[in-house]
């Protein structure tokens, strides 16, 4: 049995001979090392943040000489787990933030939630957490839709409607199976 590395190569092309192989493990290990490389840069990079982030800070911190500012001091003193924001001042702050309440209302509140916390560890007010529920409620919104109007084209936009409740009930359980018996005999 001959081991020569040419007579190897030479008799089965697909098949990696010693020298070949080596090559491949340092390929392979070299794109390993890139690999990590690359997620070290992705780490000591910032992400990109929120544009709106810093809008909806300083309408928080600076609108009508803190006026939210002062409500948070006052959720906080109360102990209350709701921010009622004025729709009308978002108008009035800035078109941009508005514009995007608009389009994206989930993540608005999201990111408002966000800039509540992170204002909450700047002023150690130490109150708001992300695993704290809190509201962020909306007020004056002049848009209003009537219940039967609402499709399925409105689904994660922004709406309002009004209604009078009539009726509340408890949920009714509904049957998935049900077994008829005979009490006399056995079918």
């Amino acid at each position: 049995m001959n081991l020569d590395n040419s007579s190897r190569s030479d008799s089965n092309d697909n098949e990696f001979g010693i020298d070949d192989f080596g090559e491949f493990a340092k390929q392979l290990d070299s794109s390993k090392e890139k690999q990590e490389q690359e997620k070290l840069t992705q780490k000591i990079q910032p992400k990109e943040k929120n544009p709106y982030l810093n809008i909806m800070e300083d309408f928080i911190l600076t609108y009508h000489n803190g006026l939210y500012f002062n409500q948070i001091k006052n959720i906080i003193q109360e102990k209350k787990k709701s921010i009622i924001l004025d729709y009308n001042h978002i108008i009035g702050f800035s078109d941009q933030l508005s514009d995007y309440l608009l389009d994206n209302p989930i993540d608005f509140i999201s990111n408002f939630k966000d800039v509540l916390n992170s204002i909450d560890k700047q002023q150690d007010l130490q109150y708001f957490d992300a695993k704290k529920y809190f509201n962020v409620r909306l007020t004056n919104y002049p848009i209003r839709e009537k219940i039967k109007n609402i499709d399925v084209d409105q689904r994660n936009k922004l709406l309002c409607m009004r209604g009078n409740i009539s009726k509340t009930s408890d949920k009714k359980p509904y049957i998935w199976k049900y077994y008829l018996k005979c009490p006399d005999c056995p079918n």
